[in-house]
């Protein structure tokens, strides 16, 4: 359901916030130590761009999105108490600056937990050829939609593990994008559960020169699912979703011997596991045996 927000006061609303949102991304991105959760100038400028897609969806109901030589238009849809104006978080707009970066590098890419698709548009606008996954069949829903115009995408009502067959799928109803399977999270709030359809990473191995992964608590299950060989021709992009998981990931890193890159550590080679994050709110992970670094 579209729904226009009502968490924006008069003064913010005649507040004009008209910059380049393309120039300060490239700004930012020039300079990795800006990049890091913890610095000053990352969390204002974090603060501005909340502030900046607050004002343009409360303004129009959706986004007409000018970024990085793209433009399109993205609709505000309820994802309990957020909405898809938060999709365009400043890390994920420095993600969508990599993919911009990186058209000649990457051609085809694996987007494990799309949600809404806004990842995998942005991928299709840029040229790329996509294959999305999406358990839940109410982002599924919304995701085929905007991207039906997308010749050269696939997508799959699925999650993403390290076997094939069903799971059960918790769904938070106050803030969907942070769902999940096999009780790989401690849920919050009222949920929902029903069972939902499993492809084996394994099956992934192979055609995909970049993955991205957003598989709330699954990550490593995701990893360790593919066949070792993937990560000789394959780059990742990902977050850590729980102490867990970044343990389980400093261990596989160290097994495989991967280079990993955290945005938590200004995107330099992670020698601690103290560098790695351990929840979105830390920033991405790079992961890498074929370039140095993810800038």
């Amino acid at each position: 359901m579209l729904k226009k927000n009502s968490d924006f006061s008069r003064h913010d609303q005649d507040l004009v916030l008209d910059f380049s949102i393309t120039q300060l991304i490239d700004f930012i991105w020039v300079n990795p130590d800006l990049q890091n959760p913890n610095s000053n100038f990352y969390n204002a400028c974090r603060e501005l761009l909340e502030n900046r897609f607050r004002q343009d969806f409360f303004n129009n109901g959706a986004i007409s999105i000018r970024l990085f030589g793209l433009e399109f238009t993205f609709p505000n849809i309820s994802m309990g108490n957020i909405s898809s104006r938060h999709l365009f978080g400043i890390d994920e707009l420095l993600i969508f600056k990599f993919y911009s970066e990186n058209r000649r590098r990457y051609n085809t890419v694996c987007d494990i937990g799309c949600n809404l698709g806004l990842h995998s548009i942005i991928l299709c606008e840029l040229g790329y050829k996509v294959s999305s996954f999406e358990p839940d069949p109410k982002h599924f829903a919304v995701c085929s939609d905007l991207l039906s115009r997308y010749s050269e995408s696939s997508l799959i009502n699925a999650a993403v593990s390290n076997y094939s067959g069903k799971a059960n799928f918790t769904r938070i109803l106050d803030n969907t994008t942070g769902s999940f399977i096999n009780e790989k999270k401690h849920p919050y709030g009222p949920v929902e559960e029903f069972a939902v359809d499993v492809v084996n990473a394994g099956s992934l191995s192979d055609g995909f020169d970049l993955f991205k992964i957003d598989a709330e608590g699954s990550e490593i299950d995701v990893l360790t699912g593919l066949d070792a060989n993937c990560f000789e021709h394959s780059d990742f992009i990902l977050e850590l979703s729980t102490d867990e998981s970044r343990r389980d990931f400093w261990e596989l890193r160290s097994a495989l011997d991967l280079t990993a890159y955290s945005q938590k550590n200004s995107w330099r080679p992670v020698s601690e596991i103290s560098e790695l994050p351990n929840s979105h709110r830390e920033g991405s992970v790079f992961l890498s045996k074929r370039r140095a670094g993810f800038v």
